[in-house]
């Protein structure tokens, strides 16, 4: 998941399934979040704002 830690981990499982569809690859955003769950990879907003 290079998306997801390029930038401060904020790659949540929506912002995964647009690159993943802009890339050509098609699958649902229920999926992504799905296969990120049993990675265990979480969207981090915590750092975002300060």
């Amino acid at each position: 998941m290079e998306l997801h830690q390029g930038f401060r981990k904020a790659y949540g499982a929506r912002r995964v399934h647009q690159q993943l569809k802009r890339s050509g690859l098609s699958c649902s955003v229920r999926r992504v979040f799905r296969l990120m769950k049993t990675v265990g990879i979480k969207a981090s907003s915590r750092w975002l704002y300060t």
